[in-house]
């Protein structure tokens, strides 16, 4: 409810102050002290491009490669009540393969519950992570994911481990990875969409013999609106200044009031649809990391999301 009512506030707030600006998810942030710049510009282009996302079709062929995975017949699929979704799943009791496919939104979503060791089960020939990235790679192209489209830092990975009592003369435990996993996001432009792969990209876990236990895609067609000029740092600093920012979902919170703000690094991003949004603009926006210098002498590092561009009149 809080969060809520501060998100309102900060909407309201921007309005008030006349500018046509995305309104970013979050706490609002409002500096009681003066913002200053010393970060590289190198990495925010002179201009940007707004995207739409438009209705499209998964190929038969990457359509056929999933199902076989899951080793799922195209036949056996049932179609949702809203005629977007086709679902698979095993035929047992209490299923433990499943698969959607939204081809329109271009989702993909599978599992198998049975591919990664129950606990105390015997865990075996999971990729080590070498091979892991290579099995995503595969994977990926099964499944039609523009490989030059995956941003490849950061990445992420999604290992899971198990503690296992080592007999080798001594009562000690050691870790064992029961699955490894990836995800990436993905990039357009040489941007990457925010996030680890839920607004954009690819996600995949291996288990036992290389088992897929988990296969994610969002991947949804893409058309350019229209190209914009990113703000100069005046202008961002004037936004982070009015309280246009607010504060990254990843950020530390400030335990005292700083007497100093100073953005030390921008990194553009795009704001991906939430797996099932559709007809959705992709709008730029940026990360800046922040020093706070406190009281005490010492620093402390956080996060913002701040506009990069003035949405035009039709943008809104």
């Amino acid at each position: 409810m809080i969060r809520t009512l501060l998100t309102i506030l900060a909407v309201t707030g921007a309005n008030c102050l006349g500018a046509d600006l995305l309104q970013l998810d979050g706490t609002p942030f409002l500096p009681t002290v003066p913002v200053t710049w010393d970060a590289p510009t190198d990495a925010l282009p002179n201009r940007i491009t707004i995207y739409q996302t438009v209705p499209q079709r998964l190929s038969d062929m990457a359509i056929s490669n999933v199902l076989a995975i899951g080793s799922f017949k195209r036949t056996d699929g049932k179609l949702s009540k809203d005629g977007k979704t086709m679902r698979w799943q095993d035929a047992t009791k209490n299923p433990t393969r499943t698969l959607e496919i939204t081809p329109g939104l271009g989702l993909i979503r599978y599992s198998n519950n049975k591919a990664i060791a129950d606990m105390g089960a015997a865990i075996h020939d999971v990729p080590d992570e070498r091979a892991t990235e290579q099995l995503a790679l595969d994977y990926a192209l099964r499944v039609e994911a523009a490989t030059n489209q995956l941003a490849f830092h950061p990445r992420f990975g999604t290992d899971e481990k198990r503690s296992h009592f080592a007999r080798d003369g001594k009562a000690t435990y050691e870790d064992i990875v029961a699955m490894r996993g990836l995800m990436f996001s993905r990039q357009i432009d040489g941007i990457r969409f925010a996030g680890a792969s839920g607004r954009g990209g690819f996600a995949i876990e291996f288990g036992n013999d290389a088992k897929v236990s988990k296969l994610h895609l969002n991947w949804c067609s893409l058309k350019p609106v229209s190209e914009e000029q990113t703000a100069t740092p005046s202008k961002i600093l004037s936004w982070v200044q009015n309280g246009s920012a607010v504060l990254s979902a990843d950020s530390p919170s400030l335990d005292e009031p700083p007497r100093r703000l100073t953005v030390k690094k921008i990194t553009p991003l795009y704001l991906g649809g939430i797996a099932g949004e559709s007809s959705k603009r992709i709008y730029p926006f940026a990360l800046l990391d922040v020093v706070a210098e406190t009281g005490n002498g010492s620093n402390m590092v956080f996060y913002l999301n701040c506009p990069i561009i003035s949405l035009q009149r039709n943008d809104r």
